[in-house]
């Protein structure tokens, strides 16, 4: 990452150079998450979390890598989205699974 008073650049991405200039506007907070990535890539930290999970899908069948659902999961929580809510409200909330109650008839 090379920074300077005037911009930012990221190189997570090889042969796609990712500059940030400070600009007075308004902006996606979700831009804060860069920097995770690109330390993320340093480390491998989801790559090595994904080596110690078993993925049971077809590989022929699917469209998104685990890796790939993983790192978005973990970015999610990170940014501060609620749990499966990664596009909408930031308010963390729960539900319980339960089965039907039978009739008492």
């Amino acid at each position: 990452m090379e920074q300077t008073a005037e911009r930012i650049s990221f190189d997570f991405l090889p042969g796609l150079p990712i500059v940030v200039e400070p600009k007075a506007t308004l902006m996606s907070s979700d831009a804060g998450i860069l920097p995770i990535r690109q330390f993320d890539d340093q480390i491998a930290f989801t790559e090595g979390f994904v080596a110690g999970l078993h993925d049971p899908r077809d590989p022929a069948l699917i469209d998104h890598g685990f890796h790939e659902m993983v790192r978005q999961r973990i970015y999610g929580i990170l940014a501060g989205y609620a749990e499966g809510d990664q596009g909408g409200s930031t308010k963390a909330t729960t539900t319980t699974p339960c089965a039907p109650i039978p009739s008492s008839s």
